[in-house]
């Protein structure tokens, strides 16, 4: 596969699982702040330094990310007993539901089917393809998610 050709299909799955996330909500997050969120949701009382190391973004970029979703009320932060000099990061409590968190747990198996180029054996083999490759290059961790 050429790089170019790689690029291009990153593009057409986030495009696919940025619609999928937000399919029937008003949530206007975006694709970084829905995979943080829900990161946190999966993994609470996170470090930034452990969001970063499962989600592959900068942690420059989570940063951002959390002060955005915290002043949002999504998310909140807290000083660790442990070490006053980290942060842990988890769902806020009055938003334990919301639509940013659970976003990134959306069914996305329609998402290939909004593309409108696949039928049903090919949206299904799309899917599977997917599942091999998310285990082969997912994070470690993966598969507590």
């Amino acid at each position: 596969m050429r790089t170019a050709d790689m690029f291009r299909l990153g593009g057409i799955l986030r495009d696919a699982a940025k619609a999928a996330s937000v399919q029937g909500t008003d949530a206007h997050a975006t694709p970084a702040e829905i995979t943080v969120a829900s990161d946190v949701a999966m993994f609470p009382d996170s470090t930034i330094g452990e969001i970063v190391a499962r989600t592959g973004l900068s942690q420059g970029a989570v940063s951002r990310i959390v002060a955005r979703v915290v002043a949002a009320g999504y998310l909140e932060v807290a000083k660790d007993p442990a070490d006053a000099r980290r942060t842990r990061v988890r769902v806020a409590t009055r938003a334990v539901d919301n639509q940013v968190a659970s976003a990134g747990n959306r069914d996305a198996s329609h998402a290939l089917a909004d593309l409108g180029r696949l039928d049903d054996a090919q949206q299904q083999r799309a899917s599977e393809l997917l599942a091999e490759l998310w285990s082969l290059l997912g994070p470690a961790d993966h598969g507590q998610r």
